[in-house]
This record gives structure tokens, C-alpha cells and sequence, in this order.
């Protein structure tokens, strides 16, 4: 995975919707955190880095949030990077709507706004038989 090449992506999009918001592009720094500062306790209460790969963590060290995540989308559809809390939750709907019962396997990264059908946007996907093998995609 090319960590660097993805957490330059989503922190463009990222600035994107900040300006697009009327934000100063300059006040970045200063008015956001990684999405790892923020929810440092949280991350490591929800046992999140022995399911994660050290690439996926390396993504969330780098990857920008504003100090009120919850009510900034990434761009129209997706919301953005999720609560640590809500991150195994794509295991939960995913095993209740294709009954498969795979704990860890799916965990969802980005989170869908008001306007999808469900929770979901983008969900990580492991390989079966390694949880702990979760891959960025590159």
C-alpha cells in the first residue's frame, strides 16, 4: 500500500470541502487534527490496532479531520473517516444481510451522509482467515 499516496488524497479531498465550506485553507493546521490525534483513546479502548494493518495505521496517522468531524462530509455522499467506535460496524450489517459470520473481516472506513440507503461508504475488506491484514486500497 502506498500509505503516503493515499493520505494525500483523502486530505486533498479533504481541503477541498474545508474551502469549499468557506474555510481558510490556511487554518488547517491549526483547526484540524490526524484522525489518530483525535481519537487516540478511543482507537486504543476499541482494541482497533490489533485488527489493522501497520499501512492502514500509518493512513490514519496522516489522514486529516476538523475539530467537528461529525458535521463535515468528505464530499457529497461520504460523510468521512468514522468514529473508532463505528469502524467494526460494517461487520455487524454486512453478517445480518449475507448471514456470513466473519468477526473483523469488514470494517468500514468512511461512513455514507443522510442521503444513502444505509450506513455504509467505504468499507475495507480483508482477506478471509487475516482480520489483522486489512489493506488501504492504493
Amino acid at each position: 500500500m502506498d500509505v503516503e499516496r493515499c493520505a494525500a488524497l483523502h486530505n486533498e479531498l479533504f481541503r477541498l470541502g474545508w474551502i469549499g465550506l468557506g474555510n481558510d485553507a490556511a487554518e488547517i493546521g491549526s483547526r484540524c487534527k490526524t484522525w489518530k490525534q483525535y481519537f487516540a483513546t478511543e482507537f486504543e479502548e476499541q482494541a482497533i490496532p490489533s485488527v489493522f494493518s501497520d499501512d492502514l495505521i500509518a493512513f490514519l496517522e496522516k489522514a486529516r479531520v476538523p475539530e467537528d468531524w461529525n458535521k463535515h462530509n468528505l464530499f457529497y455522499y461520504v460523510r468521512g473517516l468514522v468514529h473508532p467506535s463505528y469502524m467494526m460496524e460494517a461487520t455487524d450489517f454486512i453478517n445480518e444481510m449475507y448471514s456470513e459470520d466473519e468477526r473483523n473481516r469488514y470494517i468500514l472506513l468512511y461512513s455514507m451522509n443522510q442521503f444513502g440507503s444505509h450506513p455504509l461508504g467505504l468499507v475495507l475488506v480483508s482477506p478471509v482467515g487475516s482480520p489483522n491484514n486489512v489493506p488501504c486500497p492504493s
